[in-house]
This record gives C-alpha cells, structure tokens and sequence, in this order.
C-alpha cells in the first residue's frame, strides 16, 4: 500500500507560482464579489453565466463561429433584442441574439424555446 504525504499548509505566496489568464482573474473577482452579496446573488450569476454560454453555442451551430466567414452556413447573426430571464424569483435581463436565415428571408426558428415565452434564439 502507497503512503500518501501528509497536507502542507503554505502561503499565497507559496500557492501562486505563476500568474493566472485576465479572463480568469476577472471571472474569479466576479465570483467573490457575488458570494459577498449572498448565495443567491452568486447562483443567479451563475445561472446567467451559463445561459449566455448556452446561447452562443447554438447561435455557433446555427452561424458558425463568430468572425469566421462561411459560404456553407445556414444562418447568419442578426442584431440582438432585450429579453429577460426570472432566476431566484427575480427577473434578470439578457441579450437575446437573433438569427437568420443566410438567405435573409426569414428568422431561424428553434425546436425547443430557451427562453422564457416561446423565444428562442431567433424567433
């Protein structure tokens, strides 16, 4: 059987031996100044965090990657309106990005609503 070393307590210096991305520095600060306004206030950051992630996804299925051009794509981005989510019993505004057809005939319509009130991405 393998010994396991025992826990070392060390420093912040000790502990950071390189610095960290700006990105996710930024994240980190964000994080703890949502958990200083409370649970809540730091799982509605989060859940909105995820859903922002959530929707750039499908708009890259739909468009491709965001400044990339791709004669092949299905559709295109187009603008974005205000919408907004209810989290924690609050309601939260997010940007909605809209999406049409490469063609510019119609709006892309999704099979299931991400957001509230049958809005998807584009409808």
């Amino acid at each position: 059987m393998a010994t396991v070393p025992a826990s070392k307590v060390v420093t912040a210096n000790e502990a950071v031996k390189e610095e960290l991305p700006e990105a996710v520095q930024v994240a980190l600060g964000d994080l703890a100044g949502a958990a200083e306004e409370g649970l809540m206030a730091l799982a509605a950051g989060l859940g909105l965090g995820a859903l922002r992630e959530l929707i750039e996804i499908e708009v890259a299925e739909l468009c491709g990657p965001k400044g990339k051009h791709d004669p092949k794509r299905k559709a295109t981005r187009w603008s974005s309106e205000s919408g907004a989510v209810t989290l924690g019993g609050r309601r939260m505004a997010v940007e909605r990005p809209r999406v049409r057809s490469a063609d510019g005939a119609a709006a892309c319509q999704r099979a299931r609503p991400l957001l509230p009130g049958g809005g998807g991405v584009a409808s």
